[in-house]
């Protein structure tokens, strides 16, 4: 974001990452952020490598699946965080998109995974509820007009709800958009919002939150 702000930004492609933050009852336990070479990753249809880690998608009946295998280095550390996960879920039944300065976008609606990782004594498992998004775009986010930005979901088994609370740069109005995802793969929406807030404070890395939105 700095060399973007001083007019020499990096195209995404050029700098390659694995960015892996584990949570325990709302508190971080595992963060990692590893970035590779850009000669170190290799793109195919429905295969994506980076270092020694590998993710893969495939789509059968309606559904489709995610796979990861991860191999991480620890920063001052001989050991390595290996693990897995496999995430199923109904594919989204929406448009294509890959233009504009910026997009995000559903990749699928409620969706369950199964992981396991671990680094040396450590072993982290889970299974339950998951979600996948994805963002591009021909514009780096500080020149969107965004000052900043407000994100959350509700998930339940048949749908998972998902809000924008955007604060423009220009003073006006923050603008409130939200949409359902359902299990079944359709969406509703995106429909404006109304929105009250209550108090802020400051998250994990320094992020600034409500203490409650309705």
């Amino acid at each position: 974001l700095s060399e973007a702000r001083e007019g020499r930004p990096v195209p995404p492609r050029r700098r390659p990452s694995v960015n892996l933050a584990l949570y325990e009852r709302g508190i971080p336990v595992c963060y990692l952020l590893q970035e590779y070479p850009e000669q170190a990753a290799r793109w195919s249809d429905n295969e994506v490598r980076l270092g020694a880690s590998r993710f893969t998608t495939a789509r059968r009946d309606g559904r489709g699946q995610m796979h990861a295998e991860l191999d991480l280095p620890v920063p001052r550390s001989l050991e390595r965080l290996v693990g897995h996960f496999t995430l199923h879920a109904a594919q989204l039944q929406a448009g294509g998109e890959t233009g504009g300065d910026h997009l995000w976008s559903a990749v699928c609606g409620p969706a369950r995974v199964q992981a396991n990782f671990r680094c040396g004594d450590q072993h982290y498992d889970y299974r339950g509820m998951a979600y996948h998004d994805r963002n591009c775009g021909h514009s780096p986010f500080s020149k969107l007009g965004i000052d900043r930005w407000t994100w959350g979901r509700v998930v339940h088994e048949d749908a998972t709800r998902i809000y924008y609370y955007l604060h423009p740069k220009t003073g006006a109005e923050p603008t409130v958009w939200g949409l359902d995802l359902q299990s079944v793969g359709m969406v509703i929406g995106p429909e404006p919002l109304s929105v009250k807030t209550y108090g802020t404070h400051n998250a994990t890395y320094g992020l600034k939150l409500h203490e409650r939105l309705e």
